[in-house]
């Protein structure tokens, strides 16, 4: 069994499709190869994956299969056992599915599907029982059966239980780490468990017990020889004398018993005989009775012979019938479509009226509106002037007036901004009066503030000086403690350093340490001599596979080269078959078409009355009017006979595409398996060279012959396995050797690792203690710091506070400082100085601007003056132009009414042009109607001619064909009965005649060879008893 490709989507981490192909990518000629990736990553997926697809079980369940908790969020219907293999399914997922291609044990190539969904493809529905099925991939064929039959037929297919398989192919994860890191019973023990060794060890029990049981059986039979008494030699003789009478007695009755089972062989074969006659004759009476009962089909065979002169004339009648038919179909055709012309040429002339007397109208409405169109286009031009003229008048009138509103708007505006300023001014003058004498500390405000600051973070410096000598104070007690602490732990440590290495020295270490080198070297070696066997035989079992696909792949190619031949051959035989029953369906069909055609001929002589002529023949006797012939059993006949071509010719359509199809597929199989071999051929000699050295190492040059077979080669590998178990036991026991002095080296590192951790201690104690020492150093540096620090900043408060005093007048500002703190203190000055010198500045600024908007309020009442005139006269002008305008306006309309001129000049042009086309086409639509009728008319006088001409040749067929049924003494449906059988038919019935000839003949020669068999039976019998 061979695993080829893996897929499958949707599968715990792996959410999303994959394919690994294991024999067309890099994997297929790695031969071996890791599967690596993070925790999670979903590598142990894969191998479930493959378990799945092929048994419906995982691996990782097979711990947990006794755990069935439920998992998963929502309704219980919707949950999971934590064993279950659906669980697999990723989470908010609806499907996943794993799918693997493999080839069996028997060559064959297969494709194992599992696939898992939830309901109506939802990921919050139920999830649904989980489905599995088997194709093959070289047939496309699906194994049918339920699910226990399905994976019956895998495990038959793959060789091996998902036990086995899970032992021999899925190393359970985390096993293989127990197994290197366990002792050796537990090794053995995990070995068993991990490879199912244990049914070896319940073999080698059950086979104690039963050579126990054979012991003691053994016992027991020969107690009991002791038991037995020998016989005289008296009682022997007579024993003996006794045993030839038996013997004697025995051989006569085994005489009598073959001649009783020789009877008895000759009545059954007499009986056989017997009613092998009985059927012979019965045999013989049927085929004599069915040569009498087809006397009538060989007369009609004769009769039919006779009538074949008849047959030119019978399909000449049916020729010229089917064609007055079609001329007669033709003229109707002809008649109906001059009718329509006609109509289509009336319709037409009187259209051409109507679009004559329309271009008319249209010319007299041009000719009384053109004039009054010139007059209205030169009324427009003036109106567009005046038009012009006001609308400039108007933009004038428009921009003095806006002129005008705007700066009225901004002289009101400044006259509203003048009393809003004045206003804000004695708001502001009132507000600095509230401040006092703040001015002048407004003005110094940063000697201020700079004071300020340096009084506070001196001040701060001060106590914060205080607070770190006392904690370094503090500090330098402790660190005293310390160091008395740190000399007891250096005292005890020496000590106990002293007595390790007493220990360590009596353990000798140097000397295990050669010993167990010298171990390690030769195990190293083992383990190298059985790697590199190992490496041997599995490259040898990659050789075998190899030379068993080669050989089975061969055997596929002879196979399906064979099928090319013979679908080849197949192919040539049925083609002229093909042909040669296309043709009787041809002539079938043209035989029955012929008899359709004559069923016509019957209804015209059902018309035909005494006294007038026949149009066919123009006789005025009519012997045949009253006996019609009756075709309908022809067509029967016909129409069957059309179908059993018709089926014939399918089935053998169908077997040349099931042989084409055939040996398309082996020539694709054939093209497939060239690949194949070649890879297989190209494997076997890197094989061949990759173990020619190695093989030579070994002594095994004789594999490298070329005419190597599996055989050999599992012979070489069973050896090698031999070889391979007794060097592992070689190097288990020199390992359990290094492992038994592995207690003395855990003891040596055990007092190595104290004695290290001893001495680390002590350089732990000896750097931590000079540590301490630096802190005492650091600190004492500190503290003389800190109070230099103090002294500074003690007189740096005193002189600020001083400055702050002379600033402010007096020593207030310190309650207030006590009382809000420094922080609020200092933001409520700077609040109150910013207040202050905002409002001088906005009262400043309001005093500028009243000064400099008196020159602007006069500009604007001079320049409104001057617009106030302006307005007015462009009045003046606007009436006397509108009224201009309404004058040429009414003149306009008095003209033409249309506002659009242009549109309705156009429209009364676009009517007269639309006239003349119209009158144009209908013109040219009466011309084409009259040549087409003329063509009609002329195409009906000669099929009317065809018809008269082709009526003569008819009625002199139905003459010949009325002498015939004369000559031949038939009615007319007893002839065309026989005319229509089909020169197959005839053959086919002269075959059959034949054909009951011939078993009428073996039929008599089968009686007599069953009577001379019996004949020879009763005289072999005969001479047997007198003998």
């Amino acid at each position: 069994m061979k695993i080829l490709a893996l897929r499958g989507e949707n599968l715990a981490s792996i959410q999303h499709p994959f394919e690994i192909d294991f024999v067309h990518s890099a994997l297929g000629n790695s031969g071996l190869f890791a599967i690596t990736g993070k925790t999670g990553a979903g590598k142990s997926t894969l191998l479930d994956a493959i378990c799945l697809a092929l048994f419906d079980r995982m691996p990782r369940l097979q711990a947990n299969k006794k755990n069935d908790a439920e998992i998963g969020l929502g309704e219980d219907a919707t949950r999971l056992k934590a064993n279950d293999v659906r669980s697999i399914l990723s989470r908010g997922k609806a499907e996943g599915f794993a799918e693997v291609d493999f080839m069996a044990t028997d060559g064959t190539v297969w494709r194992a599907h599992w696939h898992v969904r939830r309901a109506r493809g939802k990921a919050d529905g139920r999830v649904q029982p989980s489905e599995q099925w088997l194709e093959s991939l070289e047939s496309g064929q699906r194994f049918a059966g339920k699910k226990q039959e399905v994976m019956a037929e895998i495990e038959r297919l793959v060789g091996l239980s998902y036990e086995q398989f899970r032992r021999a192919v899925m190393l359970p994860q985390g096993d293989f780490a127990a197994f290197l890191k366990a002792g050796a019973d537990e090794r053995a023990a995990l070995l068993e468990r991990m490879t199912g060794g244990e049914i070896y060890s319940r073999l080698s029990m059950a086979a104690h017990e039963r050579a126990k049981e054979e012991k003691e059986k053994l016992a027991t039979i020969q107690r009991q020889i002791g038991d037995i008494r020998i016989l005289t030699d008296e009682e022997k003789e007579t024993y003996q004398t006794q045993q030839t009478t038996a013997a004697s007695q025995l051989a006569e009755t085994e005489s009598s018993l073959k001649l009783l089972e020789s009877h008895g062989k000759t009545v059954a074969q007499y009986e056989t005989l017997s009613t092998s006659l009985t059927e012979a004759r019965e045999g013989q009476q049927a085929a004599q009775q069915a040569l009498e009962e087809a006397s009538p089909r060989r007369d009609e065979l004769g009769l039919l012979d006779k009538v074949q002169p008849a047959r030119a004339d019978f399909i000449q009648l049916q020729q010229t019938e089917l064609s007055l038919t079609q001329l007669k179909k033709i003229a109707a055709d002809k008649e109906s479509a001059v009718a329509v012309l006609e109509n289509d040429t009336k319709a037409a002339e009187q259209a051409k009226a109507a679009a004559e007397k329309m271009l008319a109208e249209s010319e007299i409405s041009w000719e009384d509106a053109e004039p009054r169109i010139r007059r209205a286009a030169a009324l427009d031009t003036e109106i567009q002037a005046l038009t012009s003229q006001l609308s400039q008048v108007l933009s004038q009138s428009h921009s003095v007036t806006s002129s005008y509103n705007q700066a009225n708007a901004e002289h009101d505006d400044l006259d509203k901004r003048q009393a809003q300023l004045t206003s804000q001014q004695h708001q502001i003058q009132r507000e600095l009066e509230q401040y006092g004498d703040f001015a002048q500390v407004a003005e110094q405000y940063q000697p201020l503030f700079d004071n300020l600051e340096q009084y506070l973070a001196a001040r701060e410096n001060l106590d914060g000086a205080e607070r770190e000598i006392r904690h370094l104070t503090s500090l330098q007690q402790q660190i005293t403690m310390q160091l008395t602490e740190a000399d007891c732990h250096q005292l005890a440590v020496t000590k106990e350093k002293q007595a390790v290495e007493a220990a360590l020295s009596s353990l000798q270490p140097e000397e295990l340490e050669r010993q167990h080198q010298q171990d390690l070297e030769r195990f190293n070696g083992l383990q190298i001599e059985l790697e590199k066997r190992r490496q041997l035989q599995m490259s040898g079992q990659k050789w075998q596979s190899v030379l068993t696909d080669k050989a089975r792949l061969d055997a596929d190619k002879t196979r399906f080269q064979q099928v090319l031949v013979e679908s080849e051959r197949a192919l040539k035989e049925l083609e002229p078959v093909i042909a040669q029953k296309a043709v009787q369906y041809e002539e079938a069909e043209h035989a029955y078409n012929q008899s359709l055609s004559i069923v016509n001929l019957s209804e015209f002589r059902a018309e035909l009355q005494d006294g007038d002529p026949c149009p066919l023949c123009g006789s005025e006797h009519h012997p045949y009017a009253e006996n019609h012939p009756v075709v309908e059993g022809v067509l029967q006949s016909q129409r069957h006979r059309l179908q059993v071509l018709q089926e014939e010719l399918r089935q053998l359509d169908g077997k040349k595409r099931f042989v084409a199809q055939q040996y398309a597929e082996s020539e694709h199989h054939l093209s497939k398996l060239e690949q194949p071999l070649a890879e297989l051929h190209y494997i076997e000699q890197q094989i061949r060279e990759s173990l020619t050295s190695p093989l030579y190492e070994f002594g095994c040059e004789h594999l490298l012959t070329d005419n190597l077979n599996a055989e050999q080669l599992s012979d070489w590998l069973t050896e090698m396995q031999r070889q391979g178990v007794e060097h592992a036991q070689k190097t288990e026991e020199l390992y359990k050797t290094i492992e038994s002095r592995e207690v003395s080296f855990r003891q040596i590192r055990q007092q190595r690792e104290s004695l290290e951790s001893l001495q680390r201690f002590e350089q732990q104690l000896q750097k931590e203690r000079h540590e301490v020492e630096q802190s005492e150093t650091q600190c004492r540096e500190r503290l003389d710091a800190q109070r230099t620090l103090a002294s500074s900043a003690g007189e740096q408060v005193t002189s600020r506070h001083h400055a702050l005093n002379e600033l402010l007048g007096d020593d207030s500002w310190q309650a207030m400082l006590n009382q809000y703190g420094a922080e609020q203190y200092v933001v409520t000055m700077k609040q109150k100085i910013a207040h202050f010198r905002t409002l001088d500045e906005q009262h400043k600024t309001i005093t500028q601007q009243l000064t400099g908007l008196q020159p602007e309020i006069a500009a604007l009442q001079q320049q409104l003056s001057s617009l106030s005139g302006q307005v007015n006269e462009s009045n003046k002008q606007r009436q006397a132009l509108q009224t201009e305008l309404d004058g040429k306006s009414s003149e306009r309309r008095q003209w033409v009414q249309e506002e659009d001129l242009q549109g309705f000049e156009a429209r009364l042009k676009k009517q007269r042009e639309d006239a003349e086309s119209e009158l144009k086409a209908q013109t040219q639509r009466c011309n084409l109607l009259a040549e087409q009728r003329a063509a009609n008319t002329a195409s009906l006088a000669s099929v009317t001619e065809q018809i008269k001409q082709q009526g003569q040749s008819h009625r002199e067929i139905v003459h010949r064909w009325l002498n015939w049924q004369k000559s031949f003494e038939l009615t007319e449906s007893a002839l065309m009965q026989l005319l229509s059988k089909t020169p197959e038919w005839v053959d086919e019935e002269r075959k059959a005649l034949a054909g009951l000839d011939q078993n009428v003949h073996a039929a008599i020669t089968l009686v007599a060879e069953r009577q001379q068999q019996l004949v020879n039976l009763e005289n072999d019998t005969t001479n047997h008893y007198v003998g």
